[in-house]
């Protein structure tokens, strides 16, 4: 019985990567989709030039491996008892190397000053499947073509703009954005019901450049915004808690009975809050709150003219015991 060897982990060296990276050099190129290519490649070869070989820790042990080359020869040989019981050891040594394989991941965990429940995590095993959505009229389809209409027409009426904004002319500032400093990529790469469309969180897949962009944008800005938000805003900032907003809400509602006060509350719950958002409504909010034009222009090119390729696919993703 022949083994099904691995391909052979990589790793990079991260240093070797930076002195390959800046060796980049800009171009005249007037076609940007060519200077991205071009861009693109040459990180390619910068990471292919960086990497070096990963020696892989097997999961199971030499025994258990020579058990299933038994079971393999008895199974072919048409030894249906020796199959069985060479069967069951195999799943009980299988068993055993992985229950092994757990506590040396979390001893390392462990003496690492890692999480453990990020350790834990990593044995688990996820598999969704898309095997139906719901029509805007009400009956259910399980064919993939009719499936890819509905996401289709999900989305599109999603993204499209239902309210018109005037375009918002930019402020004139002196601002120059610098360069990004390799320290802010560094930073920028750590830091339902199954056949109803809305219940399903879509897996944008963006350019890992395009990504570290923006997060290299957000980091910059981030302050500015922060700063100018009320006090009363609580929700999605940093050191921030909406536990004093709901203790706040709390001791009014306890006077109101008190006293026998009329309150009135009013909750607002936007359906797809940020799918909706109308880019020209966020480009004026940032300008409001002083954010350099350079930044907003940067923002504004990023969303002009873009389109998106919208695909189904199974997930089926079963983690190694040795991640």
């Amino acid at each position: 019985m022949k083994f099904r060897k691995r391909s052979p982990k990589t790793s990079i060296n991260w240093d070797n990567f930076a002195f390959f990276a800046s060796e980049w050099e800009d171009s005249v190129i007037g076609n940007i989709d060519e200077e991205y290519n071009r861009l693109v490649e040459h990180l390619h070869y910068s990471s292919t030039e960086a990497e070096s070989l990963q020696v892989a820790k097997r999961r199971l042990s030499s025994e258990t491996l020579e058990l299933i080359r038994q079971l393999g020869i008895a199974r072919a040989a048409g030894n249906y008892q020796q199959t069985s019981e060479l069967a069951k050891l195999c799943r009980e040594a299988i068993k055993e190397d992985l229950k092994e394989r757990r506590a040396a991941v979390m001893n390392e965990a462990a003496e690492a000053g890692k999480s453990t429940r990020k350790a834990r995590r990593s044995f688990a095993n996820f598999k969704t499947k898309m095997t139906s959505l719901r029509r805007p009229d009400g009956t259910v389809t399980a064919s993939r073509r009719a499936m890819e209409k509905v996401i289709y027409d999900f989305y599109s009426d999603l993204f499209d703009s239902h309210v018109y904004l005037p375009t918002h002319h930019l402020r004139q500032d002196e601002y120059i954005a610098p360069s990004v400093l390799p320290s802010e990529i560094r930073h920028a790469i750590t830091s339902m019901k199954d056949y109803d469309i809305g219940n399903y969180r879509p897996i944008c897949l963006l350019s890992v450049i395009y990504k570290l962009f923006t997060r290299v944008i957000l980091n910059r800005i981030g302050r500015i915004l922060d700063e100018g938000q009320p006090c009363e805003q609580a929700g999605f900032r940093r050191g921030f808690s909406t536990i004093d907003h709901i203790h706040t809400l709390t001791r009014l509602i306890e006077v109101s009975r008190e006293y026998k006060m009329p309150l009135c509350l009013t909750f607002i719950d936007l359906k797809k809050a940020f799918d909706t958002a109308e880019t020209e409504a966020v480009i004026e909010a940032l300008g409001n709150q002083a954010v350099p034009t350079q930044y907003i222009r940067m923002l504004r090119e990023l969303y002009d003219s873009f389109t998106t390729r919208i695909s189904p696919f199974y997930k089926e993703e079963c983690l190694r015991e040795s991640t």
